[in-house]
């Protein structure tokens, strides 16, 4: 606790929080599939021509197909990858997990086990937790002289009604009166994290004086195991501890919200798909719950979050280096160091849905198109109008995002050579393989584009990195493309997969567009 308190105090007094260095050939481990040819003759033409040292491929063994079990990841997928991703994170490196043409694209549904006893357990707990929270923040209107009532019992009702009390009892914990026992049920309902963080708020400008209060030190230390534990998600196993946690930081109010909301779960919770790089991402967090999305450390929303370096420690980047054959996946580090000798030439195509309608997306595309205009770094094209981009009229497409064609690519574009784009739609990376799909991501690699992002299975809207981040952060030349992906996409463990080469920087050097 004590070495966790200096590694917290150094962060919270030092934001913004460590970011992503710079990705090089020799943090990537290349995972090919040990039961096709195709597969190991990728990854070491990619290891040529990108220089990443030979001990860094590492086989699987797997059959040659789309789809594999969580069975099948957690014996023979997840294993040899955190092993050889944990050898290079001991000698210094920030792992890169690149998958590989011929090694599995997603993985399938499975019944996760203990969902349904972890919410028998929540909602058991909450229950046992409830009257006596209801009873301290009752003693607490009495001290205050506001006579509790009776009222709701119901969870939420109590929450409200504690949190109300609280704030109520200020008046009776200032000045040299300050009464004794409302503090002291204060402090058993908000716990040390709240009461710290009130600290802090109240110094201003003199907070870094703090320092050294011992009851800061141990409040952040525990708020910033709480936030690195976040992004694992709760499960069976570790429920009881992240409770205990939680009544350590923000007392019995924080305890009960804890598991009022896990008897709650979301819709996501049950769904156990995920694409195999995402699912890889948290290949060294060890347990980690496996149903829905968890977090992605690497966004910058989280920058100044205390918890985050050490969430990031767990953490790996992915990508894979894929496509209908063997050629394309090759081709796409070809066009990725092409362009990056050459500069990505070209205009920026942008479909939006429709018109002066306020839909988030469609006002971040927007803003997209201005933000790039703005810079003036290359020619935009907004299309706004309900109809996608009819055929063949987008020449010289160098980068394009656009929505909504489910599974049926429309050939509007001629794509550059290093191209970079996506679509929006629930499924366009659902296959790279099958012959006689129309799905975008597989349709784009065919027809030249050197990177894309998409999902194998139904994402929601909010998966997807929101096009005036990543853009901006790609076009900006200084983080490759894993990085951009990774300090815009929300999610790790989930349905998105990114293709291309994870070093390409297309904007390494300044195409003849720039002004």
């Amino acid at each position: 606790m004590i070495a966790a308190s200096a590694r917290v105090l150094a962060l919270l007094f030092a934001f913004p929080a460590a970011c992503i260095g710079a990705v090089t050939a020799a943090d990537i481990v290349i995972v090919y599939n040990l039961n096709s040819p195709e597969s190991r003759e990728v990854a070491e033409y990619y290891a040529t021509r990108r220089n990443v040292p030979g001990g860094n491929l590492t086989g699987i063994d797997v059959p040659d197909a789309e789809s594999i079990s969580r069975e099948m990841f957690d014996k023979r997928v997840s294993p040899p990858v955190r092993a050889a991703a944990s050898n290079l994170r001991k000698n210094g490196h920030a792992p890169v997990i690149l998958l590989v043409y011929g090694t599995p694209l997603r993985m399938e549904e499975s019944d996760e086990a203990g969902n349904g006893e972890l919410k028998k357990i929540a909602q058991r707990k909450a229950g046992e937790l409830s009257p006596l929270v209801r009873e301290l923040s009752l003693r607490l209107e009495d001290l205050d002289g506001a006579t509790g009532q009776g009222g709701a019992s119901d969870v939420p009702a109590i929450i409200s009604r504690a949190e109300k009390a609280v704030v109520a009892s200020n008046r009776l914990l200032s000045g040299a009166g300050a009464n004794l026992e409302a503090g002291s049920i204060v402090y058993r309902l908000v716990g040390p994290a709240n009461i710290a963080r009130y600290m802090i708020q109240q110094a201003g400008k003199k907070a870094d004086e703090l320092k050294d209060d011992n009851l800061v030190k141990l409040a952040l230390a525990l708020q910033a195991e709480m936030d690195a534990s976040s992004f694992r998600g709760v499960t069976l196993e570790n429920a009881q501890n992240r409770a205990s946690a939680a009544r350590a930081g923000y007392g019995l109010l924080g305890e009960l919200r804890f598991w009022h909301d896990l008897s709650n779960p979301i819709e996501i919770a049950s769904m156990t798909s995920a694409s195999l790089d995402s699912e890889l991402s948290v290949a060294l967090s060890g347990a980690h719950r496996t149903g829905g999305w968890l977090a992605n450390p690497f966004n910058a929303q989280f920058d100044r979050n205390p918890g985050v370096a050490f969430a990031r420690e767990d953490a790996v980047m992915a990508a894979r280096l894929d496509g209908p054959t063997p050629e394309i996946a090759k081709r796409l580090v070809d066009d990725a160091l092409w362009a990056e000798e050459n500069g990505l030439d070209g205009k920026f195509y942008i479909d939006a849905k429709s018109e002066g309608k306020d839909d988030n997306y469609d006002a971040r595309l927007r803003r997209l198109a201005d933000m790039v205009r703005e810079k003036g770094t290359r020619p935009v094209v907004m299309d706004s109008k309900e109809a996608l981009f009819a055929p063949d009229c987008c020449p010289d497409a160098a980068l394009y995002v656009g929505w909504y064609s489910l599974g049926k690519y429309v050939d509007s574009f001629g794509w550059k050579r290093g191209a970079v784009g996506f679509h929006i739609a629930s499924a366009e990376a659902q296959t790279l393989r099958d012959k006689s799909s129309t799905v975008w991501c597989k349709r784009m690699l065919e027809e030249g584009m050197a990177a894309t992002l998409g999902p194998v299975q139904e994402p929601y809207l909010q998966a997807f990195p929101p096009p005036d981040l990543f853009f901006p952060l790609l076009m900006s030349g200084k983080l490759t493309l894993v990085e951009a992906y990774y300090r815009s996409a929300p999610f790790m463990s989930w349905r998105m997969t990114l293709i291309g080469d994870p070093l390409y920087t297309p904007f390494l050097k300044k195409s003849s567009n720039s002004r």
